[in-house]
């Protein structure tokens, strides 16, 4: 049991150290307000999700705390 126990720690941790840079590298693009790579892929997808739950898509404009939680679904 105790072996399990550290070969998942060790897989976790590998998996984690594996995506540092990858994930860093998005988050610096998305915060510099370049488009990810993802995004393109990703808009269409996005849009059918919105469409199903039929709330319209989220913005870029500087609305405020309370903007962004009338757009939460509350179910």
């Amino acid at each position: 049991m105790v072996a399990g126990s550290g070969l998942q720690i060790a897989l976790f941790l590998a998996v984690l150290i594996a995506l540092v840079k990858p994930l860093g590298l998005y988050m610096a693009r998305a915060i510099g307000g370049n488009p990810p790579l993802l995004g393109v892929v990703g808009r269409p997808f996005e849009r059918l999700l919105y469409n199903v739950r039929q709330y319209p898509p989220l913005t870029r404009s500087p609305a405020g705390f309370t903007a962004f939680l009338s757009r939460l679904p509350y179910t």
